[in-house]
């Protein structure tokens, strides 16, 4: 997947502890249930989003529904307009607060599951119950479905540019987060934020 932009997000605090709550949330639309996570004073979706729209991108792993561990993949512009209400796509800020509240950048393992992801894996704890699944991308500069197993790319409510949008990358090589840019026709997953 070609990189645009690559910086570790800014460190506000460092905290060693942080509140969590499981709950669910029903989307009406589907009657799908999704497991939520409040980390903090934030409250997440604690998987991928895998909602089928009428209109917009999407496309399920492989192309397989089985694949649903993963949920499906987005383009932006259908990732804007398909979250559920109540929810919102996560701003930069939201993502880094998320990311400073469990601790810092470099201890993003935290957000990530423990299962689905080529080894090293290195660490990941989940101890948030975030639970960030190793979905990869789709590359639709040649139509593949890459780097499943190693990333996760969730997608960000900032534009850079006219033609490409941030979002937050955790890989299977360091427990570090990062912000890159893609166009904003590739698919990534969705994580929604509670309003």
């Amino acid at each position: 997947m070609r990189k645009l932009f690559l910086f570790l997000v800014s460190v506000v605090c460092y905290l060693t502890s942080f509140s969590q709550q499981q709950g669910t949330f029903k989307d009406t639309r589907d009657s799908k249930v999704y497991k939520t996570i409040k980390i903090g004073n934030q409250i997440w979706f604690a998987e991928n989003f895998a909602y089928q729209p009428t209109t917009g991108k999407y496309w399920k792993q492989d192309n397989d529904s089985s694949n649903l561990i993963y949920g499906y993949f987005y383009d932006w512009e259908t990732a804007k307009k398909i979250c559920p209400v109540g929810w919102h796509l996560p701003t930069i800020e939201d993502w880094e607060q998320l990311i400073n509240t469990v601790g810092n950048p470099t201890s993003a393992g935290k957000l990530k599951s423990k299962e689905y992801w080529e080894s090293p894996n290195f660490g990941a704890t989940n101890e948030s119950g975030f639970n960030a699944v190793p979905a990869g991308c789709i590359n639709l500069y040649n139509v593949l479905f890459c780097v499943k197993g190693q990333y996760s790319n969730m997608w960000a409510n900032k534009e850079y540019g006219s033609q490409f949008a941030y979002y937050i990358e955790l890989n299977h090589k360091t427990a570090a987060a990062s912000q890159q840019a893609c166009d904003k026709k590739f698919g990534l997953t969705v994580r929604y934020i509670k309003d």
